[in-house]
């Protein structure tokens, strides 16, 4: 079977091109923890990683960060990129971790538990912040409203509610030295 020139030549071209195309790949992330990132930062400098961590924000005070209890009380800043930012239609992933911060529940993370699998660029800067993960990807997103604890919010077992009135009547201790009765 014999080539024509044309295709001849266009298959040399495509075999000559086919490094260029391979060596265009993404670079696969590294895959670790956020305690390994934070114990050894110049290891993993201007590296894409994929690590599983806990969100934490302030979203009032500002900032977000990733947090792993076994490695506490350090953290890496999350960082999402303007690409992102400006474009969230475009990346469905990173809208569902800004709506779980600040539309399910409080604002930001008090009363929730956010864990989520990211994969971005991490970089150690000299200064604050010193660790950042810049996000192009977040996977396995998991938002867990946390039972509020305040007994503010429910009676306890010495506390009653009387029937007729609908008045609440709370015994408040005083640690030693009496209590305090009160009908609400």
């Amino acid at each position: 079977m014999k080539l024509s020139r044309f295709r001849a030549r266009t298959l040399v071209v495509m075999v000559l091109l086919l490094p260029c195309v391979v060596s265009g790949q993404e670079e696969k992330p590294i895959e670790t923890d956020l305690c390994s990132l934070i114990a050894h930062p110049k290891q993993f400098n201007k590296k894409r990683v994929r690590i599983n961590a806990r969100v934490e924000s302030a979203v009032i005070e500002g900032g977000t960060w990733l947090e792993d209890a076994a490695c506490k009380p350090h953290g890496v800043e999350l960082s999402v990129p303007d690409s992102i930012r400006t474009h969230p239609e475009e990346h469905p992933d990173f809208k569902a971790l800004d709506d779980a911060i600040r539309l399910q529940g409080n604002i930001g993370t008090v009363g929730k538990k956010i864990t989520a699998t990211f994969t971005g660029e991490f970089t150690s800067h000299s200064k604050r912040p010193k660790l950042v993960l810049t996000i192009e990807k977040v996977e396995n997103l998991d938002v867990k409203i946390e039972k509020p604890q305040s007994k503010m919010q429910s009676p306890t077992g010495t506390d009653t509610v009387d029937p007729q009135t609908g008045n609440l009547h709370l015994i408040i201790p005083l640690g030693g030295h009496g209590e305090i009765e009160s009908l609400g």
